[in-house]
Order: C-alpha cells, then sequence, then structure tokens
C-alpha cells in the first residue's frame, strides 16, 4: 500500500491521479518484494513522481508510456536541471525503468525483445537483494565455463 512507504500527501495525491494510479500500490509493494528498503521505496516513488508529471505534461498516457522513456531521457540530456524543483531527474528514469519492470513481470507490457544486462545497479546502496544480484551476476561472467542451462538459470535469476 502507498501510504506504508509514502509520507508526503502531495505526492500521494499525484501518484493517486497521474498516469500510474491504477497500478500504484502493487508497484510500491513489488518494490518492497523486491528487497528495497522503505526509505528507498519513499524516494523512489517521489522521484517517479515526477516522471509521471511531465508524461503528462507533454501529452503521454497510460497506454503509451515505453513511447514516453526515451523522450523523458533525451529532454533530461538536453536540459539543465534546477535541484529541488518537481520535474523528472535521473533518479525519475530509474523509477521509471522500475515501474516498466514491474509492468513487463506483470504481463501488462510486453518483455524487452533483447535481454538485459547481468548487472544492474540501484538507486541506493542499502538494496541488499540487488547487491547480491550484483555479485552473482559478476560472477557468472568471470568465473570457470558451466553449463549452458545453469547459467541461462542464474541469468533469470539475476534478472528478476
Amino acid at each position: 500500500m502507498l501510504e506504508s512507504y509514502l509520507n508526503s500527501p502531495v505526492t500521494r495525491r499525484r501518484l493517486r491521479t497521474g498516469l500510474a494510479a491504477d497500478h500504484i500500490d502493487a508497484f510500491a509493494d513489488w518494490l518492497y518484494i523486491q528487497g528495497y528498503r522503505p526509505t528507498c521505496i519513499n524516494n523512489l516513488l517521489r522521484s517517479f513522481a515526477g516522471w509521471t508529471d511531465w508524461m503528462l505534461a507533454v501529452g503521454f498516457t497510460a497506454q503509451n508510456l515505453l513511447a514516453g522513456f526515451e523522450p523523458c531521457k533525451l529532454a533530461l540530456k538536453q536540459k539543465q536541471r534546477v535541484r529541488y524543483s518537481r520535474g523528472p531527474n535521473h533518479y525519475s528514469v530509474t523509477a521509471a525503468s522500475l515501474f516498466i519492470r514491474f509492468l513487463q513481470h506483470q504481463g501488462e507490457l510486453p518483455l524487452p525483445a533483447t535481454r538485459h544486462r547481468a548487472v544492474s545497479f540501484g538507486l541506493c546502496s542499502e538494496h541488499s537483494a540487488r547487491g547480491c544480484a550484483n555479485t552473482v551476476g559478476l560472477l557468472i561472467r568471470h568465473s570457470m565455463p558451466m553449463s549452458g542451462s545453469l547459467r541461462d538459470f542464474l541469468m533469470l535469476w539475476v534478472m528478476t
């Protein structure tokens, strides 16, 4: 439940009325299940609200989330960010990519055609489950040869 992770009533309202409103509670719970701590979830959701606000402002809807992801990244590269202002930032892009991955795991969006990198870096250093996955990913890449089925299994475990 969103209230368990996000203290700001204004940000909760922005998320509940934004383009991710139908999935925001499940997304917050999914982040917790993935091993993110409540403080990280709070930061992710605040950043995610900036991305959803930007998406609505430029005309994207919940039906074209994937189409709005790359234009947001491009807009961030072209425009200088003002600290402590609303709107998207590089953390917003990270939060949006997690939301897209969540929707893919839920079957709401198609899975990507290409494989993800085995090692990904979370938003905060306290995300211990991701740290474990990073270690396994490095071991897979740099260890002795192993059977293809074991390597495939470990790669799938790292990506989820």
